[in-house]
């Protein structure tokens, strides 16, 4: 695989590769070794012939984690040295040159999701070898230096838990911090198995998550009644109570229903099609389709967020000009989704959309001219 030839290109360089300098502390030596790789993340590459598998994958995230545990049965008790460290930075070294290998080809939402995961990884192995460093050397390490607030806090969380638990709290509470970062450390490294690894799976990750939120937007409106209060409410003080809707807004009501059911299953079938079509390999490096799968994820978050809007208005008494406006907002932002949809059918084989494609206009210009007529009459 990929990752092995890495490794053994590596290795052939000798065991005394720079990996550390030997007049500088050994884990300084391995921060500076860190950050060069963060830095790296933010730099452009041109594409190359190589690019790692999910195996190449799987398995650099599996000797990733073997070897977080393996130190850390090792250097609570040990003074760190050189050799000690010599596995990991090979390792890192070669996730450095798949990030390299891997972002010369990635479009820009792939790239987007490379970044924040192999950054990730870099940072909760640095907290790692931070807290060794800490107990070998109390004072080498401020707390406080280059950490995320979110990070420290979630960490100081896990540890609560720890101490909850804990039945003999003194003996334990050395050792709960690394528990808690290696644990996050193997997390952060295990999303290596199952990120997306191609531009099109990376590109259908979003529009599914596009698809949750207008999911999430029908969810609530479906569970307006017509008495105008909302089902999820129902537990609230009767004060909170809405104002019953008038004959037109209970009209209004189911178009706009059936209108934001229309709206996420387009982008949830048309995943569906995609992954169905199984093009990942074969039409990955295809620019014009990434750029046509890319105009699709911008629709579909315009579409979110014109639906957003339109559910938003469903509440007593209606803004019947609102209502039509984010109506009219959304049926364009669908309309464009449909029109990209119909140019990637003739570049992309079996993908044998244009019946959905039929089936959502005519629904769509139905859906349309029910609204309008109810918000015009009012």
């Amino acid at each position: 695989g990929t990752s092995k030839k890495m490794m053994r290109n590596h290795d052939e360089e000798g065991d005394d590769v720079d990996d550390v300098d030997a007049d500088v502390d050994v884990y300084t030596s391995f921060y500076k070794k860190i950050e060069i790789y963060k830095k790296a993340l933010e730099e452009d590459y041109p594409a190359t012939n190589i690019y790692p598998s999910r195996s190449d994958l799987t398995s650099i995230a599996s000797s990733l984690e073997h070897e977080v545990a393996k130190l850390t049965l090792v250097l609570p008790y040990e003074k760190a040295h050189e050799i000690h460290l010599r596995k990991m930075m090979q390792l890192l070294e070669t996730l450095n040159a798949m990030f390299t290998n891997m972002s010369g080809h990635s479009c820009s939402e792939l790239l987007s999701e490379l970044r924040h995961n192999f950054g990730n990884i870099y940072d909760s192995i640095k907290k790692v070898m931070q807290e060794f460093h800490r107990r070998e050397t109390p004072d080498a390490v401020n707390d406080n230096d280059d950490d995320d607030e979110k990070v420290n806090y979630d960490i100081n969380v896990q540890i609560e838990k720890l101490e909850d638990m804990s039945l003999d709290k003194e003996k334990d509470k050395k050792t709960q911090k690394t528990v808690v970062l290696v644990a996050m450390a193997w997390e952060n490294i295990r999303v290596l198995s199952k990120m997306p690894i191609s531009n099109v799976s990376s590109i259908c990750l979003r529009l599914q998550k596009a698809c949750a939120t207008m999911r999430d937007a029908y969810e609530e409106v479906k569970d307006v009644d017509v008495n105008g209060v909302d089902n999820y409410d129902e537990d609230d003080d009767e004060d909170d109570d809405g104002d019953e809707m008038t004959e037109d807004e209970k009209q209004l009501l189911t178009p706009i229903i059936h209108l934001a059911k229309a709206s996420y299953n387009l982008i949830e079938k048309t995943v569906s099609k995609l992954e169905q079509t199984e093009i990942v390999g074969s039409l990955d490096s295809d620019k014009s389709v990434i750029f046509g799968l890319q105009s699709l994820l911008k629709y579909a978050l315009e579409m979110g967020t014109h639906l957003d809007v339109l559910c938003s208005e469903v509440n007593t008494p209606m803004d019947m000009k609102e209502v039509q406006q984010a109506t009219q907002n959304l049926f364009e932002a669908i309309s464009k989704f449909l029109n990209v949809l119909s140019v990637l059918e003739k570049k992309i084989p079996h993908f044998n959309i244009q019946k959905m494609i039929d089936i959502v206009n005519n629904l769509l210009k139905s859906l349309l001219s029910k609204i309008y007529a109810i918000t015009n009459k009012s």
